[in-house]
Order: C-alpha cells, then sequence, then structure tokens
C-alpha cells in the first residue's frame, strides 16, 4: 500500500504528489480524484522516487490513460512531469507518455526533479506566470 501526499502551490499553479510504497492502479485513480476535487492547479508533478510501481502493469497503464482522459479536460494546456529515477518505473511511466500523447496537457517523464522543474518552469512562463517553480 502507498501513500500520496499532495502539495499545492496555488502561485506556481502546480499540486506536487508525492508517492511512498507500492502504489497501484486504484490508488492512482483515488489520488487524481483528489487532486481533482481539492481544485486542481494547471501543472502537477509526481514525485516517484520512493515509489514501487510494481503493482501496475501495461493494461493499468492503458486504463490509467483513458482515466486521465475523460477528466484532462479540466486541465487543457496543462503540464504533467513525472519523476522516476529507478530503470523499472522509469520504463513503465515512458510507456504511459506514449499512449498520453492525445491528451490535452502535455505530459513528460524525467529521471530528476531539477529536470522536471525545467520543464514546468517552461509551461509557466507560457501560461503567462512569471515567478520560477
Amino acid at each position: 500500500m502507498a501513500s500520496v501526499t499532495l502539495v499545492k502551490n496555488h502561485e506556481l499553479r502546480l499540486t506536487t504528489l508525492i508517492v511512498r510504497g507500492d502504489i497501484d492502479l486504484k490508488e492512482i485513480e483515488h489520488a487524481i480524484a483528489s487532486f481533482y476535487h481539492e481544485g486542481e492547479t494547471q501543472n502537477a508533478l509526481w514525485d516517484l522516487r520512493e515509489a514501487s510501481l510494481d503493482l501496475l502493469s501495461a493494461t493499468d497503464v492503458q486504463s490509467l490513460v483513458k482515466f486521465l482522459k475523460e477528466n484532462a479536460y479540466v486541465r487543457s494546456g496543462g503540464r504533467t512531469a513525472m519523476v522516476a529515477p529507478e530503470d523499472a518505473e522509469y520504463g513503465l511511466v515512458r510507456m504511459g507518455e506514449a499512449y498520453a500523447e492525445q491528451l490535452p496537457t502535455a505530459f513528460r517523464v524525467f529521471r530528476s526533479l531539477a529536470e522536471a522543474h525545467e520543464w514546468l518552469k517552461q509551461g509557466l512562463y507560457n501560461q503567462g506566470c512569471t515567478t520560477g517553480v
């Protein structure tokens, strides 16, 4: 069982979702629902540095992208960065990145927080926000 902590920064239009432990599809969907229910931000950062995605299959990733597609309209034009430094997690999330090309939000996977923050910062400038991430 995993824990997901949501940390919001409205000034930066960013929610960081910090995942610790083994997470499954239902827990991810619950975290996304919480993100939308508590007032989504234009940008999201999934911090998977302390997570394990061993409970997820390729079919789960496809199901998750379908779930996102049904709900992503509320963040049209936003960005989602995922940080997955370990090879297994990185590979699975990269598969999700390929499926997510159809979403109205940009979706990228990174191995480090610094890379993810830089990419999100570029999006903030495009959205008219001049503060840094």
